[in-house]
């Protein structure tokens, strides 16, 4: 586990990135250091300033965007290719008619019950 000195500045700035509540940072970064209010105040000040453009790039509405893209394009790629998969089965059974009802179904006494 790592020392909690060197973790906060971590810790300040993915809790930036995440727009989490200012006072909710400072809350933790004070119990973390063991300091008063202003003192992880001003803690997390410094340690925004330090690193504002880092924040910036993360916090970046073309991110966001991007992911959603490529989250889409996986998305149709990954249907088109279960159709490319699922779509000859359904073509050959069209072909052959009802081949399918006597595989599909069970019998009790005599009675035959199907799915389809």
């Amino acid at each position: 586990m790592q020392d909690p000195i060197e973790s906060t500045p971590k810790f300040v700035l993915d809790e930036l990135a995440k727009m989490t509540d200012r006072d909710l940072i400072i809350k933790e970064v004070c119990l973390r250091q063991n300091c008063f209010w202003d003192d992880g105040e001003r803690l997390v000040e410094q340690i925004e300033s330090e690193n504002i453009t880092q924040l910036e790039k993360r916090k970046s509405p073309i991110l966001l965007i991007l992911s959603s893209l490529f989250t889409a394009a996986g998305l149709v790629w990954a249907l088109f290719s279960f159709y490319g998969l699922v779509a000859p089965i359904f073509e050959f059974g069209r072909n052959k008619g009802d081949w399918w009802k006597g595989h599909f179904g069970f019998t009790i006494s005599g009675r035959c019950f199907h799915f389809f």
